[in-house]
């Protein structure tokens, strides 16, 4: 149901809630109650007036305190002296000349001496906090992180960025290419007993096969009156039978017996953990080189963040970190001087990693966000409404696009840019430096299939006897001794009449071995 009333109509959601009300924003001034503004139905604000701070013929110059922190306030780079406000640059720079503009304040930005945000000892804030806490400036604009403890000291206006705790760290170098980078995955000791089982794997195999009786087959099962039998597991196809298990190819050997199939079985399944154990870890020892570094943080609200954490494993992380003093920096720069030699990965607030990782190449974010907080303009407490109206006047920027377009001008135009992101999903391509130990030890292996072969072809004319040796050597004898001026070809000819001419290709490799061993019984005389 809608009832019309005097904020409009009066309309239920399912939960009993009211929804879809139209309010006006009210401002108690000096001439009465003046509206700012209305929230329309869907809960969005429309801010329609903007009041200046104060009156323009009294309005005095704010003090605003800051610090140097990149990009948020830096000196500018020139050659001419500059003084006030000119010497500044930055984002926190161009925010406090776009609130000034909308709100009417003239303002004057000064350093604060010690050149910290603010911590508390003892009861006394030190940094921006405390100049605003002693009224020495009316405001602090700077990367100002908004927390509790901060909170209780001075005022805060709304956020103006947001942003959280991360890890800087130095990009995954490329790990330096060798022949044989496919045997980092496992190590020289791991491969060296894996050679040594694959032998005594064999070996067991062999005198398994042998033991059991099941192995002991009839090779012709058509004659069961032969007493003849065979055991395929010998030495050398024992061997080539495990090969094979982990080259995760087979082979043609099947073992029958239950003993036999036991010592396969668990051979496989050696097998199967170690060829997976290889191939998770093949990519990344061919691709990127980890490390795991230890943490370092600053000594601001980043430090705090672990120091007051209730949670179980930032707690653990900060007992780890607090362990040794040289993982407790001063500065962030310091952290980032920590990261760039390689020894350590540093918690930093993220909007400053994206500055730093849009111009150095070899920094990066890791992860997501820790947590989550934003940056805000601290006042004195109690100062209300200058908080307020500071915090109308970052609204209405941030509706109107500003804040985006200030941090695309510093983080991303001002020298950024430098550094393209890939993609995440981007695979990177191996080189010939990745793999080619692989072609070696292929070509190696063809070479040794080669010298082998001739090896066992040399063994078998040593130890062949050819049938048809008996005639052959006769007639060649004869032929060479009846008609000694007879030329080879004749003497061939002769032979292949002889003996057939339809199997001459059988009888030319017959020729050719039997010459073999007529040359050997002519060298041995």
């Amino acid at each position: 149901s809608n009832i019309l009333g005097i904020t409009g109509g009066i309309t239920f959601n399912g939960e009993g809630v009211r929804a879809m009300f139209h309010l006006d924003l009210m401002q108690l001034m000096e001439e009465g109650l003046v509206k700012m503004g209305e929230m329309l139905p869907g809960q969005t604000v429309n801010i329609t007036r903007y009041v200046g701070l104060e009156d323009a013929s009294t309005q005095r110059t704010l003090i605003v305190t800051t610090i140097k922190d990149k990009p948020h306030v830096m000196l500018v780079n020139s050659t001419k002296k500059l003084h006030g406000n000119d010497q500044y640059e930055g984002f926190c720079i161009d925010l406090i000349e776009e609130l000034s503009k909308i709100l009417n304040f003239k303002y004057e930005i000064r350093l604060v001496k010690d050149e910290e945000f603010g911590k508390e000892k003892n009861g006394v804030w030190s940094g921006v906090i405390g100049e605003v806490m002693q009224g020495k400036a009316d405001m602090a604009v700077a990367g100002l992180s908004i927390n509790s403890k901060r909170e209780k000291a001075v005022d805060f206006t709304l956020p103006f960025m947001n942003t959280g705790i991360s890890i800087l760290y130095q990009n995954p170098t490329t790990k330096v290419t060798s022949l044989f980078s496919f045997l980092s995955p496992f190590s020289a000791e791991v491969w060296t007993y894996l050679m040594i089982t694959v032998f005594a794997v064999s070996i067991v195999t062999f005198l398994v096969g042998r033991l059991t009786p099941y192995e002991w087959i009839n090779p012709h099962p058509c004659r069961q009156d032969d007493i003849v039998v065979e055991n395929t597991f010998n030495l050398r196809n024992s061997f080539w039978f495990n090969i094979g298990s982990i080259m995760q190819q087979g082979s043609d050997l099947i073992p029958t017996a239950f003993s036999t199939r036991t010592a396969a079985s668990f051979w496989n399944f050696f097998t199967l953990i170690m060829v997976s154990s290889y191939t998770a870890n093949l990519a990344a020892f061919l691709t990127v080189e980890r490390a795991i570094y230890p943490f370092c943080v600053d000594s601001g609200t980043t430090r705090a963040f672990f120091e007051d954490s209730k949670i179980p494993l930032y707690a653990e992380m900060w007992e780890s970190m607090k362990s040794d003093p040289s993982n407790l920096v001063k500065s962030s720069d310091m952290g980032k001087k920590k990261v760039k030699q390689g020894n350590y990965a540093f918690f930093m607030e993220s909007a400053s990693i994206e500055y730093l990782s849009e111009r150095e190449c070899d920094l990066t974010q890791i992860g997501g966000l820790l947590d989550s907080k934003g940056y805000g303009i601290a006042t004195k407490k109690g100062n209300r409404e200058l908080s307020a109206k500071l915090s109308a006047g970052i609204l209405k920027l941030q509706e109107e696009g500003v804040l985006h377009t200030l941090k695309n001008k510093w983080w991303k135009q001002k020298d950024g840019g430098k550094c393209t992101i890939k993609q995440s999903n981007t695979v990177r391509e191996l080189t010939l430096g990745n793999v080619g130990g692989v072609f070696v030890v292929l070509i190696f292996g063809l070479g040794v299939s080669v010298v082998v072969a001739f090896i066992e072809f040399r063994w078998k004319t040593f130890q062949w006897e050819n049938p048809n040796k008996s005639i052959i050597v006769p007639m060649v004898k004869n032929q060479d001794q009846d008609n000694p001026e007879k030329s080879v070809e004749d003497v061939l000819t002769d032979i292949l009449s002889y003996a057939n001419a339809d199997s001459a290709l059988e009888l030319a490799l017959s020729l050719f071995r039997t010459a073999n061993c007529l040359y050997f019984d002519r060298r041995n005389g």
